[in-house]
């Protein structure tokens, strides 16, 4: 079993998904008791500046998002070499992470088909508000599937 550790003012629980570019790990904001996801990029990945350089600038351009059906982004940062140890071998230098806002009931994924029209009409619109709303900005989602839609109350 992996022990807690911190990255910044998080304390990281466990890693609870991954995907193509990088581990989502499940931490608190140690001070204001928050839950929180955390995306840190895979090892690989990170040690490419163009790809880090290119995450950073994705980041800040969807901190400047505010909408409902979008995730709120709290904090980015770089692994530290003390968390790096710290993670038992699972996170590397340097790596950059972002954190946001934890939702626990999972994703579009861990739902039972078919939906009910009135239900898959619901997240049809959330999922095309946000996406209107992004684009608006000049933002595109780049990996747009139910595993990356994401459910709220």
């Amino acid at each position: 079993m992996m022990r807690k550790f911190r990255l910044g003012p998080f304390e990281v629980l466990e890693k609870i998904a991954s995907g193509g570019m990088g581990d989502i790990w499940r931490g608190v904001h140690v001070t204001q008791d928050v839950p929180v996801a955390i995306k840190v990029l895979q090892r690989a990945i990170a040690s490419d500046d163009k790809s880090g350089m290119l995450f950073r600038r994705e980041v800040r351009a969807a901190a400047r998002l505010d909408h409902p059906g979008i995730i709120t982004l709290f904090d980015i940062g770089e692994t530290s070499e003390e968390s790096a140890i710290a993670s038992d071998g699972a996170l590397a230098p340097r790596s950059p992470y972002l954190v946001m806002e934890y939702l626990e009931q999972g994703s579009l994924d861990s739902l039972e088909y078919p939906l009910p029209w009135s239900e898959t009409r619901k997240i049809l619109i959330a999922v095309l508000d946000g996406l209107a709303h992004a684009h608006a900005r000049g933002i595109t989602h780049r990996d747009l599937k139910p595993g990356n839609i994401l459910l709220a109350d």
